[in-house]
């Protein structure tokens, strides 16, 4: 989530920045070359966040099901585990 909240303020920001240098590309004759770059950043953080999703789905394929394994452990008394993004942690005992 952080990271498509990153991605998001940087789409954002990139906007902004393309309407401040408008008038200046504008004049220059330089417009056709602002909006290139404001596409190709844009679409360059689209292709970087898709890729984060995507692996995270990948990892979370990919991981082994510990809810049997942890049951027993917590059985045993092992300290309780728990799965978040397709990682296990230790969790706090109340």
């Amino acid at each position: 989530m952080l990271k498509t909240c990153g991605y998001l303020v940087s789409t954002v920001s990139v906007a902004l920045l393309g309407y401040a240098a408008w008038p200046g590309a504008e004049k220059a004759g330089l417009a056709p070359v602002l909006v290139a770059g404001m596409v190709t950043s844009t679409a360059g953080m689209a292709l970087r966040w898709a890729s984060h999703v995507l692996e995270g789905r990948r990892a979370r394929r990919q991981a082994p099901d510990l809810s049997r394994q942890m049951r027993f452990e917590i059985e045993q008394g092992a300290p309780p585990r728990q799965e978040h993004d397709g990682l296990t942690y230790l969790a706090r005992r109340k």
